[in-house]
């Protein structure tokens, strides 16, 4: 629909996504299994709720950082591609909201609710086709990715609608997550400013440090102080179920 130009720039911006994506794409495959036990003979809502907070908690801040750093970071493959900047932040803000998802369309699968896991799928798939065909010819690989993460939005909609509010209700474990995600984005962007616009490797991995420091250092306050040897001790209770 638009090009090569466009087709490269996407490509860039889509191959940084997934590889930010990747450790919460892992994290999927586990929280499953703790889901179809809970849906069988424990708590599927609070099997549930760990999970979506549990990605919540690497997603946020991995967005937040990505949208300080993504010039820098398109800039790695080329000076070109510093332009695909807008296009990786809407595709991380894509992978957040289709892993977030995950969670919740998954767990309809676990609970056995099969007509609304299937009913989930249709609307971002509709909203994704009809966003790419407009979006693309008129804004280029940043209306494709910016179609991308309106269908993911969509799919993450659907998926908490349709699993309940019992479940999704009150909004309690999304604090922790996004406080965090405020801390990253501000120690990188604050690592930034005071890097003075240097473009170098360098400055980019101290930018990178400060984020990845304050995101450890939350993520010790937030879940393993005085806890530590308890890690994933809640999704065990819930599910009834040890690997």
């Amino acid at each position: 629909l638009g090009g090569d130009a466009v087709s490269g720039l996407y490509a860039i911006g889509s191959r940084i996504a997934g590889a930010a994506g990747m450790p919460t794409a892992q994290l999927t495959r586990i929280f499953f299994a703790h889901q179809v036990h809970a849906a069988a003979r424990g708590d599927s809502v609070r099997a549930s709720r760990v999970a979506l907070r549990a990605t919540a908690l690497v997603l946020l801040p991995m967005l937040a950082g990505g949208v300080v750093l993504a010039p820098r970071l398109c800039g790695l493959f080329g000076v070109q591609f510093v332009a695909a900047a807008d296009a990786l932040r809407w595709l991380l803000l894509a992978v957040a909201a289709q892993h977030c998802a995950w969670q919740a369309h998954q767990a309809l699968l676990a609970l056995g609710r099969d007509v609304a896991y299937g009913r989930v799928l249709w609307l971002p798939s509709l909203v994704h086709a009809s966003a790419l065909a407009l979006l693309t010819p008129a804004c280029g690989a940043t209306g494709a990715a910016f179609a991308t993460a309106l269908s993911q939005l969509c799919f993450l909609g659907m998926a908490l609608l349709l699993l309940g509010r019992a479940t999704v209700l009150p909004l309690t474990w999304l604090r922790g997550p996004s406080a965090l995600a405020c801390a990253t984005g501000l120690t990188t962007a604050a690592a930034e400013t005071l890097g003075n616009g240097n473009q170098g490797a360098i400055s980019l991995a101290l930018s990178l440090s400060a984020g990845g420091i304050t995101f450890a250092a939350g993520i010790w306050h937030l879940e393993w102080r005085k806890r530590w040897h308890k890690i994933g001790a809640g999704l065990v209770e819930a599910s009834r179920y040890r690997f």
